[in-house]
C-alpha cells in the first residue's frame, strides 16, 4: 500500500509505475504478446489460480518490505515494491482476472496494515490502497495499449515502459498527495505529490520488469536471455552487496575513497547489464535497491541535505537513476548481441552460399569509387586503375582469365585482356544508362583446355554518383550450349533425311508414271486400233465392237488420269 503519514507532517508516496515494456527475444522467434504469457505461466504453475495463489504468497511479503522502507524519523516509505507486483500481473493478466487480482492486492494490504499497526485511520488506510490500485490499473492499462508485444530487444519499448510507470505513479500520487493534505495535515501538495510519485514509481519500476522477465518461457526459445557464464552472477552480487553496504551502512561523512561514491553502483550495474541478460541484470538491480532503501532508510543515506525529505527524495531519484539505467542499458545491449548473432548468420550463410554455389560469384570493388559523369572511355580507363577482384569462390577462380596476369595489393586487378572484363567494357555505355547493371551477356572462357560458356550478370553499386562496387554472376551453360548444338545439328540431319525421302517419292512415282504411260497407255492404243480394224472388216458384229471400244476409250481415260496425278 503506500506510505502512510507519520508522526508529524507529511504522508510518503507508494504506489507504482508500470511493467517493463521489452522482454522477449525477436531473433529466432516472433515477438511475444503479453497475453499470451498468461498461459505459459498457467501451464507452469498448476493453472491460472496457481497464478493467483503465487500473487498473493509474492505480495505480502513486498507489503511488509513497503513498510520496513519506512523512513525512522519520518515514516515515509522510500519505496512501496508491492505495486511493481501488481502492475505486472496486471499486465499479464487477462481483464476478467483484475476484480479478483485487485480484491486480493485489497485484502492484503488492509490486512498487513493492521498487522502493522499502520497509524492511518481506517478510511485513510482503505484510500491510500485504493491509491496503489489506481496506480497499478493505469500503468497496466498504459502499457498494454502501448506495448502489446514484449521485445527485450527494443530500447524504445523500454523508453515506453517508463513512460507508463510515470503516468501510473502520477495518477496514484494524484490521490495519494491529496489524501496526506487534507486528512493529515501535511504541508505542500506538490511536494507530497512528488514523493509519492517517485516512490511508487520506483517500486514499479524495480520490482515490474524482474516480474516480466522471468514470466517468459525461458532462455532456451530466447537467445538474448541465455546465460553465458554461471559464475558472473554470485560475482556480481557479492560485488554488489559489498558496495551498497559500503556506501550506505558506513558513517555520513564525506567520501573518503572512490569506492564509496555513488558512482560505483551505477558503473558495477552497468557491467553487469553488460555481461548478463536482461533477466538477471534486473534481478540484481532489484536485490541492490532492495538493501540500499532498506540501509536508507534506517539512517544510512549518504545524501547530505538539510532537509531530511530532501535526503530521502535524492535517494530516491538515485535509485531509479539506477534501474532505469539498467534496464536501457541491458536493452540496448541484448538488441547489439541479437544484431551481431544476425550479422554472424548472415554472413556465415553468405559465405556457405557463395562458396558452395554452382555459379561463380565475384566482387569487384572500386578504390576510389569512379564518378559516374566521366565519359566512356574515362570511365573504362579508371577501371583499369582502380578496379581490382576483392573476393570471389572457387567457380571464379577456375575462369581460366581470371587469374592468369599478377594480382594487385588487394586481389586480381581490372585487366582489359580478361574476357569478363573486355566483355563489361564492351558493353560499359549500355550498363551505365542502367545504373552499371548488364544481364544476359554470354561470356566464353578456357577451362582445363576445354572451352566453356557462361552467362553473366554484373550489378553496379551506385552511391552519391560514384560507382563503387560491381557485384558479378556467371552461369555456366556449356551444358546447355553443347547440347543446343546437338539438336541443331540433329535438326539439320533429319531436314536432309525428309528432303531424301520426298526425293526418292518424287521418284518412284515419276517411274510409276513412266510404267503407266509406256506400258499399259501404248498397249490400251494399239487395241483399241484394233479394234476399229475388226468393226470395219465385219460390220455384222460392229455393235459388239462398239461397245468394246467404248469401255477400251474409258479405261484409257483413267489411265491417263492415274499418270497425271502421280507424275503431272
Amino acid at each position: 500500500m503506500a506510505d502512510r503519514v507519520g508522526v508529524g507532517h507529511r504522508a510518503s508516496i507508494r504506489p507504482a509505475g508500470i511493467r517493463e515494456g521489452s522482454v522477449a527475444s525477436q531473433l529466432q522467434l516472433d515477438s511475444q504478446d503479453s497475453r499470451a504469457l498468461w498461459p505459459g505461466l498457467a501451464q507452469r504453475m498448476g493453472g491460472e489460480y496457481g497464478v493467483i495463489a503465487w500473487f498473493v504468497a509474492c505480495y505480502l511479503p513486498l507489503v511488509w518490505l513497503g513498510y520496513a522502507f519506512k523512513a525512522d524519523e519520518l515514516q515515509l516509505s522510500v519505496m512501496w515494491p508491492a505495486v511493481g507486483l501488481l502492475l505486472a500481473v496486471l499486465y499479464i493478466a487477462p481483464l476478467r482476472h483484475w476484480p479478483l487480482i485487485i480484491a486480493l492486492q485489497l485484502a492484503c494490504e488492509y490486512t498487513l496494515g493492521l498487522v502493522m499497526r499502520e497509524p492511518s485511520l481506517p478510511w485513510g488506510l482503505v484510500a491510500f490502497m485504493l491509491a496503489n490500485s489506481t496506480d497499478a490499473v493505469v500503468g497496466a492499462l498504459v502499457a498494454r495499449w502501448r506495448l502489446r508485444r514484449i521485445d527485450v530487444e527494443r530500447a524504445t519499448q523500454i523508453l515506453q515502459f517508463l513512460l507508463a510507470t510515470a503516468i501510473g505513479a502520477a495518477a496514484s500520487a494524484t490521490v495519494g498527495a491529496a489524501i496526506a493534505v487534507f486528512s493529515y495535515g501535511a504541508e505542500s501538495y506538490t511536494f507530497q505529490w512528488q514523493l509519492w510519485w517517485v516512490g511508487n514509481g520506483l517500486g514499479a519500476l524495480v520490482v515490474a520488469p524482474v516480474v516480466i522477465f522471468w514470466s517468459l518461457p525461458g532462455p532456451r526459445p530466447y537467445r538474448v536471455l541465455r546465460l553465458r557464464n554461471r559464475w558472473e552472477i554470485p560475482a556480481f552480487a557479492v560485488a554488489l552487496a559489498a558496495s551498497t553496504w559500503w556506501l550506505f551502512a558506513g558513517p555520513q561523512s564525506a567520501a573518503d575513497s572512490l569506492l564509496r561514491t555513488p558512482a560505483v553502483l551505477l558503473a558495477l550495474l552497468l557491467a553487469a547489464a553488460f555481461r548478463l541478460p536482461p533477466r538477471w541484470s534486473s534481478l540484481l538491480a532489484l536485490g541492490t535497491v532492495m538493501v540500499a532503501a532498506a540501509l536508507g532508510a534506517h539512517g544510512r543515506n549518504p545524501f547530505f541535505a538539510a532537509d531530511p525529505y530532501m535526503r530521502i527524495l535524492v535517494l530516491q531519484a538515485y535509485l531509479a537513476l539506477l534501474v532505469c539505467v539498467t534496464l536501457i542499458v541491458s536493452t540496448l545491449v541484448a538488441a547489439m548481441r541479437s544484431a551481431l548473432e544476425l550479422v554472424s548468420s548472415s554472413e556465415s550463410r553468405y559465405r556457405s552460399f557463395i562458396t558452395l554455389s554452382s555459379e561463380a560469384v565475384w566482387r569487384v570493388e572500386i578504390e576510389p569509387p569512379m564518378p559516374a559523369t566521366l565519359s566512356p572511355d574515362a570511365q573504362r580507363q579508371w577501371l583499369r586503375d582502380h578496379a581490382h577482384v576483392a573476393e570471389g569462390n572457387a567457380v571464379f577462380e577456375q575462369l581460366a582469365d581470371a587469374c592468369t596476369e599478377p594480382h594487385g595489393d588487394h586481389g586480381p586487378k581490372w585487366l582489359a585482356e580478361r574476357s569478363w572484363c573486355a566483355l563489361y567494357e564492351e558493353h560499359l555505355e549500355q550498363a551505365a544508362r542502367n545504373g552499371y547493371a548488364l544481364d544476359g551477356q554470354r561470356l566464353s572462357a578456357h577451362i582445363a583446355g576445354r572451352a566453356r560458356t557462361f552467362i553473366t550478370t554484373f550489378s553496379g553499386v551506385v552511391s552519391d554518383g560514384q560507382l563503387q562496387r560491381i557485384w558479378c554472376v556467371a552461369r555456366d551453360v556449356s551444358e546447355i550450349v553443347d547440347l543446343n548444338t546437338r539438336l541443331l545439328r540433329e535438326r539439320e540431319r533429319l531436314r536432309a533425311y525428309a528432303h531424301q525421302l520426298v526425293t526418292a517419292e518424287e521418284r518412284a512415282r515419276r517411274a510409276t508414271a513412266v510404267d503407266l504411260h509406256d506400258g499399259i497407255g501404248q498397249s490400251l492404243t494399239g487395241m483399241a486400233m484394233s479394234l476399229e480394224v475388226a468393226r470395219m472388216q465385219a460390220p455384222q458384229i460392229g455393235a459388239l465392237l462398239d461397245d468394246v471400244r467404248v469401255n477400251l476409250r474409258q479405261v484409257q481415260e483413267h489411265t491417263r488420269s492415274m499418270i497425271a496425278d502421280l507424275s503431272p
